[in-house]
């Protein structure tokens, strides 16, 4: 009985000795993988910019870090990240828990303090479970303070919240939103209500493209001033990116739902439903990749600001010329809205055969390996407005020289009569044709060859291919 005893004491001694251990352990791995993620991170081929580690004061159960973020070429553009981490295993939130809030210096610091005070423009409180996934909530405090060039201006900003996870595979799912941001004068005002920004991708590594899509949405945008009024009403803006392997596909997308303006004219104008979606597919992702890190150490050369651009330009120059060497497609999946005259509607797609091109590519050689097809619809009754609205000059000058007097009424019954005949001569001419209440197009070029509503363009493509020879 007493041997059975001193082994249990020998066996909890052990084991309080292994728990007193295990968040000693915990603090030294967190400080380890946080000094090969700022290696990782600064060897990166694309990076614009440098961490470093200020300083790492690691103790038992808890730890204090400042990490540095600056600008490659410009250590003025930097912020520090202040870390408190406490170390597990503890049950109430797992191997880690961190509390990130930034410290910034000199103008950044002199611009936000008469809003922000004392308090950090944001904080991130975050905990790593025993699953090895991150849970993170975000947070920006509110304000409404008077700006300080004086006056009756002030800025409000709603403060912001949200969530986000970071799971062991690299996968980042970010949520925030924010109320409302807004500037308010004596002379206008502008205001953004609902503000939300979503993201969703993978980061497998440094080495590796992100693969995802971010969006940023707005409930309402409002704007007023000496120039007129604005509205929109639910719009967003979206990014998407995947890594193909060799290739890269980048998207992008704008819509609105509804938008309305009021300025100089007798009425308002509206529009809903407009839209904007383009894809880029089958980017060379060894372009882009060489483009990223030329600029990255453009940065570093203290260029001045108009060197840099200039070199930037020249880089983005031959960007382009790699990419023209593979086969990049461009989809127009979308572009359109609706108005009160009709509507607007067009998608099409531009493809560049350029494998194998050694040699620089001529413009009729690259006409040559062009191939587009694409579709537009308008409504009649728009296009005839917007082409009258541009006809205005010649119908008052055709009045005048008839002796008539040009008034507003008359000036616009004129112009509507310019803008038809010239649809009408669009129609006669092919380039066009009626569709109801709407004029359609359709285009197509392929191997130097363009055809407009399935007829072939004579002349026009052998132009076109013979310039530059």
């Amino acid at each position: 009985m007493k041997k059975a005893l001193i082994a249990l004491g020998v066996l909890v001694a052990v084991l309080g000795a292994v728990a007193a251990a295990v968040p000693w352990y915990v603090g030294y791995q967190a400080e380890r993988n946080m000094n090969e993620w700022v290696a990782k991170a600064n060897a990166a081929p694309d990076a614009t910019y440098t961490l470093s580690i200020v300083s790492y004061d690691r103790g038992w159960r808890r730890s204090t870090v400042v990490m540095r973020i600056a600008a490659r070429g410009d250590a003025k553009l930097a912020i520090d990240l202040r870390h408190r981490l406490r170390h597990g295993p503890d049950p109430s939130f797992g191997w880690l828990a961190a509390e990130l809030t930034p410290a910034f210096e000199g103008e950044v610091r002199a611009a936000l303090q008469p809003f922000f005070g004392d308090e950090p423009a944001f904080s991130v409180a975050s905990q790593q479970g025993f699953d090895g996934v991150w849970h993170m909530t975000i947070a920006s405090p509110a304000f409404d303070k008077p700006l300080k060039s004086g006056g009756s201006a002030t800025l409000a900003w709603g403060g912001a919240s949200g969530t986000g996870t970071i799971t062991p595979d690299g996968r980042v799912v970010l949520a925030v939103t924010a109320p409302r941001l807004a500037l308010t004068a004596a002379d206008g005002s502008f205001e953004i209500a609902g503000l939300k920004l979503e993201s969703d991708g993978v980061f497998a590594s440094f080495d590796a493209l992100w693969t995802g899509t971010t969006k940023l949405g707005f409930k309402e945008i409002k704007g007023a001033g000496g120039a007129g009024e604005v509205a929109v009403q639910n719009a967003s803006l979206v990014a998407s990116q995947k890594d193909q392997g060799a290739t890269v596909n980048v998207g992008f997308a704008f819509k609105v739902g509804a938008l309305r303006w009021a300025g100089d004219g007798p009425q308002p104008r509206t529009a809903s439903n407009i839209a904007w979606e383009v894809e880029l597919d089958q980017l060379d992702k060894q372009a882009i990749t060489k483009y990223s890190k030329t600029v990255g150490e453009l940065q570093t050369r203290g260029l001045s600001p108009l060197e840099l651009a200039e070199a930037v330009q020249g880089a983005f120059m031959q960007l382009a010329s790699d990419l023209l060497k593979g086969s990049p497609v461009m989809r127009l999946k979308r572009a359109g809205f609706t108005t009160a005259e009709g509507v607007f509607a067009a998608e099409g797609a531009l493809s560049f055969q350029g494998a194998d091109a050694k040699a620089p590519v001529t413009l009729p050689d690259a006409l040559q390996r062009v191939k587009f097809k694409g579709s537009a619809k308008v409504g009649r009754r728009l296009l005839q407005t917007a082409i009258a609205e541009r006809s205005r000059d010649e119908a008052k000058l055709q009045l005048e020289s008839r002796g008539y007097d040009a008034s507003d009424e008359s000036l616009k019954l004129a112009a509507d009569k310019v803008a038809e005949a010239r649809i009408q001569a669009l129609e006669q001419a092919g380039l066009v044709r009626s569709e109801g209440t709407d004029v359609a197009v359709e285009a197509a070029w392929e191997k130097g060859e363009l055809t407009i509503n399935g007829k072939p363009a004579e002349g026009l493509g052998a132009l076109l291919t013979s310039v530059g020879r």
